[in-house]
């Protein structure tokens, strides 16, 4: 350490001998911290296990961007699929013509109905489904933690 001393307006004080706290703070080393101190502190704080209700949620996002995903692309392989077996053209030649419709409306839905993508169909529903399931139980679960610390403060 350097023993030189000086005050605000850096005027030297080395001519004067040092007093106690002079030679307090000379003998005073910086301690050493432990080598495994740091490596402690990040498996406490990068290892803390997650609530379950948290855990939960996080897989209900997962499951809900997954099946959204789902959605979208059964909805764009039911258009291709419909588009492919000329579906699409009849429901468009249909909503045209409403007056051929009405007067023979067997005509359309046999046609229909015989080139219905009924997997691309079953397919989107299922995933619509399963879609509608998750979102309701998420949206049950973003609220769960918050109202148990209220039905809890209600009981004191």
């Amino acid at each position: 350490m350097d023993t030189q001393r000086y005050d605000h307006n850096h005027h030297d004080f080395a001519d004067d001998a040092p007093d106690d706290l002079d030679r307090v703070m000379m003998r005073m080393t910086s301690p050493q911290a432990p080598r495994t101190l740091v490596a402690a502190i990040l498996a406490r704080t990068t290892r803390q296990a997650q609530p379950a209700w948290q855990q939960a949620r996080v897989a209900l996002w997962l499951a809900y961007v997954v099946l959204l995903l789902l959605v979208a692309g059964g909805a764009v392989l039911l258009g291709q699929a419909l588009h492919g077996t000329g579906t699409l053209d009849y429901l468009a030649f249909a909503a045209a013509d409403i007056d051929l419709l009405r007067s023979n409306p067997g005509l359309f839905r046999d046609a229909v109905l015989e080139h219905m993508p009924w997997g691309n169909v079953l397919a989107l529903i299922t995933a619509l489904v399963a879609w509608a399931a998750v979102t309701v139980a998420l949206f049950r679960r973003l609220g769960a933690p918050e109202h148990g610390r209220m039905m809890a403060g209600a009981a004191r």
